[in-house]
């Protein structure tokens, strides 16, 4: 998987915004033992290579976007390109609306656009 000049540029933007806002759930799952959806999709994938979709789209429930339960995206796992879909059950246990739907329903759309697992 090719790494663009636009790619390498995003992946630097979404590192210096991530703060504050993941630190309460990473400290809250490490507490009991556990690691976050990322870490474990970290963990599993060639360093690097994740690529999330719709990352700052929240639920869209209440008066602005909160928190996702999916974070569906592509990555590779020994060279191989592929979507994948962990589920953060530490996000409303893990349950589905109507933004992470479309958030899945995108990752399959473009694995079949581009012929991924």
């Amino acid at each position: 998987m090719r790494t663009s000049e636009a790619t390498t540029a995003f992946r630097e933007h979404i590192a210096r915004v991530n703060t504050n806002a993941e630190d309460c759930a990473i400290a809250r799952q490490h507490a009991k033992g556990k690691q976050t959806a990322r870490e474990r999709i970290e963990g599993l994938l060639d360093a690097g290579t994740f690529l999330e979709i719709g990352r700052y789209t929240g639920s869209g429930a209440g008066s602005g976007p909160g928190p996702r339960a999916s974070s569906p995206g592509f990555g590779q796992i020994d060279g191989s390109p592929g979507g994948r879909l962990p589920q953060d059950f530490s996000v409303s246990g893990g349950a589905l609306g109507t933004i992470e739907g479309d958030k899945i329903v995108r990752l399959l759309n473009d694995a079949c656009v581009c012929a991924s697992p």
